[in-house]
């Protein structure tokens, strides 16, 4: 994996917690405007790898995932229900076009490249079929991008494809295997529903009153056990 915003090399590792994705070490930049999030798409557009072969001038050569992290605040005061969040990921999955045609050099880079992309693209099918039948285990850490893109295959999320296919006979082989790659997709089940996000202030001002609520039960109790009247819990005047 490769961090398409930093120019400095970091060590990128895939973690779950909590059944959510992420990526430690991946640049994460706020941005306020739509404007400022298009500018570092094409920042990121201009780091990605291309190769030129024999049926494509400007072929990618590696998956490349673009997620935004959004929230939305309602009104001037915050309370605990005030923030929705949605995560957001454009994915461009690179072709997946049969060696022979490519005509690309034996044993040369793009060659591995393909084989690669290849391998991934099944390994993607292979989880997504897992989850249409209903398999209890879906072997979704076989490659890297069944693993980036567990939460949008299934769960709280919605998820469209869209194929780019070639219209010439001679590609009909190609167009049909996109084509039920892209029915696979259509009929997985997912559920989404509303994420609210508790606001850091009132989070930590519930769990005060939850330590207080605490402690005066457990004073309470000690008063008991010791034959003391209770103690008055009500506000100073």
């Amino acid at each position: 994996m490769y961090d398409l915003l930093q120019q400095r090399s970091t060590d990128l590792m895939i973690i779950e917690e909590n059944g959510l994705i992420d990526i430690r070490g991946l640049a994460k930049i706020r941005v306020e405007t739509e404007a400022q999030a298009i500018k570092w798409f094409n920042e990121g557009e201009k780091q990605r790898s291309y190769g030129q072969h024999l049926l494509n001038q400007q072929s990618s050569r590696s998956h490349t995932f673009f997620t935004l992290y959004m929230e939305r605040r309602v009104g001037r005061f915050h309370t605990e229900h005030d923030t929705i969040v949605a995560k957001l990921t454009l994915v461009d999955l690179a072709g997946a076009e049969r060696l022979k045609k490519t005509n690309v050099e034996r044993g040369g880079r793009m060659r591995k490249e393909a084989c690669t992309i290849n391998k991934s693209i099944s390994y993607l099918e292979t989880a997504i079929y897992a989850l249409r039948v209903g398999q209890n285990y879906v072997p979704f850490r076989q490659g890297k991008a069944s693993t980036l893109l567990k939460e949008s295959l299934g769960g709280n999320c919605k998820t469209m494809i869209m194929i780019c296919l070639w219209l010439e006979d001679c590609f009909y082989d190609e167009t049909v295997n996109s084509l039920r790659f892209a029915q696979k997709v259509k009929f997985l089940k997912t559920y989404p529903f509303r994420n609210k996000k508790l606001d850091c202030a009132t989070a930590t001002k519930r769990r005060h009153l939850q330590q207080i609520a605490n402690l005066q039960q457990e004073v309470a109790l000690k008063d008991a056990l010791q034959g003391r009247p209770g103690l008055s819990f009500d506000d100073l005047t």
